[in-house]
């Protein structure tokens, strides 16, 4: 496999990882304001 691709690939997938952990971050926060709206965290 060339340089390139694995590069590309390690990138691709960092990427999507922090796609993820962001997307949890995102949930984490939604499901936190519906528990407690008043404190509207």
């Amino acid at each position: 496999m060339p340089r390139e691709a694995t590069d590309f690939l390690e990138r691709d997938r960092k990427r999507e990882q922090a796609q993820e952990k962001r997307d949890e971050r995102h949930l984490i926060k939604v499901s936190l304001k519906r528990h407690c709206p008043i404190s509207n965290a």
